[in-house]
């Protein structure tokens, strides 16, 4: 049974994770794969979270999704964990989309035909995102397992975990969405995680 079509063992907790996708980057940013790249965030002073009260919160340790959990949930205990950073695109990390659509106009059909298992500049599959991300996110929730707790992540992070609950495929998620500092709120049952809501809007702005 391949990892996307296996059952989420029954565990503990009846808690939640809120998949919280970082702010936007600045313009020098936008239109490139940053992937592993750490893209420089907008600053968010004019926001502020707007979703369920948070128990413990878990972060990136790239600089767009820190920046986001410390500043919409500045009174929770923050641990960062690397295994929740972004797809690594390897050396198309950074890359322009345009140009690198120029330059292999192939590459997207390439994915799309594999979608789990293709390789992006010798980085990271959807299936080594998922693997990791799936592991970082149950530790994540166990330190509040009744509890709720907020991942603050990247898009393809939180794709690749709502694949692994659904048993979906990369190509079939990938037309889950999921915009800047929304959310996709999880439900644990004994331990059992379901899909509450997606693309929940997680923050108001002064």
């Amino acid at each position: 049974m391949s990892p996307r079509h296996q059952v989420p063992p029954q565990g503990v907790g009846n808690g939640r994770v809120l998949l919280v996708r970082h702010g936007p980057v600045t313009a020098a940013w936008r239109g490139t794969l940053y992937g592993h790249s750490d893209a420089e965030p907008e600053p968010l002073d004019d926001v502020a979270w707007i979703g369920p009260p948070v128990d413990r919160v878990v972060s990136s340790d790239l600089s767009r999704a820190l920046r986001t959990a410390t500043q919409l949930f500045p009174a929770v205990p923050l641990t960062t964990d690397p295994a929740l950073r972004e797809t690594d695109y390897g050396d198309l990390d950074g890359r322009n989309l345009l140009d690198l659509h120029r330059e292999q106009p192939t590459l997207w059909d390439r994915w799309l035909a594999e979608p789990d298992d293709f390789r992006f500049g010798g980085g990271e599959t959807f299936a080594d995102v998922r693997t990791r991300v799936v592991a970082a996110v149950e530790r994540a929730r166990l330190l509040s397992p009744d509890g709720v707790v907020a991942v603050v992540t990247h898009g393809g992070c939180i794709r690749s975990m709502v694949a692994w609950v659904l048993g979906a495929s990369g190509h079939g998620v990938g037309r889950l969405r999921c915009g800047t500092l929304n959310y996709v709120e999880l439900r644990y049952w004994d331990g059992v995680p379901v899909v509450e809501r997606t693309n929940v809007v997680g923050v108001s702005r002064a």
